[in-house]
């Protein structure tokens, strides 16, 4: 286990060795409910994790002595929830409702041996891990091959480019991301009282978060 310490905020890498390879895992804790969204990762959106993966994975070796492999990316709940249930509720469901909130959401190298490493009942019962398994064994979820986590590196790296290319040409358009008039990014930003955004003015203008099927993000 390890720590990457950016700006005062801390995650985690967990890593398991294999046939002389290792494989990391990198995890965001949060205190508040975050879901990995392919959708806002295919616009460039909550790609920091994904970055720290695959730069672990380009320049690790030298640090760790061992080729490196992407296991996946994690987002850790960093309190308890408070549950909202009946008084005599039974016990059994308690658990289970308690279990639901521990549940992780992110993004998970579909290697059945690596997913046991994180989780022992993974290919049974997973509790912790965002997967599914079948009654004839098949698993499902947020999982994706080595070969599609190696397409999605390659999509992060042309989208810090394009960040990177905006920023030196001195882009600060407002145009901020948003779901729906409750779910904007303006919601959470710090320079809202300086930048008075309003859509359609003077070349502002929101950009939609559209909702993409798993099989169409990766073709």
């Amino acid at each position: 286990d390890g720590e990457l310490r950016v700006g005062g905020k801390v995650d985690r890498v967990d890593g398991w060795v294999k046939d002389g390879r290792l494989y990391l895992r990198v995890v965001d804790y949060k205190s508040g409910r975050k879901a990995f969204d392919l959708s806002a990762v295919r616009m460039g959106l909550d790609i920091q994790m994904l970055l720290y993966l695959f730069t672990l994975q380009k320049e690790g070796a030298a640090r760790f002595g061992r080729e490196i492999e992407p296991a996946g990316v994690l987002y850790l709940p960093a309190r308890d929830e408070i549950l909202s249930v009946e008084r005599n509720v039974a016990p059994e469901k308690l658990r289970s409702e308690r279990e639901k909130q521990l549940r992780r959401s992110g993004l998970l190298l579909a290697e059945p041996a690596v997913l046991q490493a994180m989780e022992h009942d993974a290919l049974r019962e997973p509790r912790y891990l965002p997967l599914r398994v079948s009654r004839d064994g098949n698993l499902s979820g947020s999982i994706a091959s080595a070969a599609q986590l190696g397409r999605l590196g390659r999509h992060v790296e042309r989208q810090l480019r394009d960040i990177a290319r905006e920023l030196h040409q001195g882009n600060i358009d407002a145009d901020p991301w948003f779901r729906s008039e409750n779910d904007s990014y303006c919601g959470y930003c710090q320079w809202a009282g300086a930048c008075h955004f309003q859509d359609g003015r003077d070349g502002d203008h929101l950009r939609y978060i559209l909702p993409v099927k798993t099989e169409d993000f990766w073709r």
